[in-house]
């Protein structure tokens, strides 16, 4: 099966949800397999890679530089410095623009309310952040 299919599948798996619990397993599932499937693509360090792994899977929460450090062990700025190098978006921006994206799919695919996304996610609130912060 090759990656498009894959995705397709969960793309079905998601429409199918008959929950909002089970719509969240999926969507899990889809996230691990799309961080994966990234990683194949272009070679990152395994800091970088962990923790673009656990944006992925976390990103409903308010994640920090903080919390960064907290999960792979590093400095703040060693952190930020890595990952804009290796990735060419500093820390915040990848989170803000990762969950910028998650938002528009939900929002545009979704049979689901908004308030129930935003909920799900925390995505709402960070969208009026970046709004009203970089307008």
């Amino acid at each position: 099966m090759c990656d498009t299919d894959l995705f397709s599948n969960y793309g079905l798996q998601m429409s199918n949800a008959s929950s909002l619990l089970e719509l969240i397993e999926v969507f899990e599932h889809f996230i691990v397999s799309a961080v994966t499937a990234r990683q194949e693509m272009k070679w990152f360090s395994k800091e970088v890679t962990e923790l673009q792994r656990l944006i992925h899977l976390n990103y409903a929460m308010n994640l920090s530089l903080q919390w960064a450090e907290d999960q792979v062990s590093l400095s703040g700025s060693y952190i930020s410095k890595l990952f804009k190098k290796e990735t060419g978006v500093n820390f915040i921006d990848y989170v803000i623009q990762m969950k910028i994206e998650k938002a528009k799919e939900y929002l545009l695919g979704s049979p689901m309310k908004s308030y129930e996304i935003g909920e799900v996610a925390a995505l709402i609130i960070t969208i009026i952040l970046v709004v009203f912060l970089n307008v």
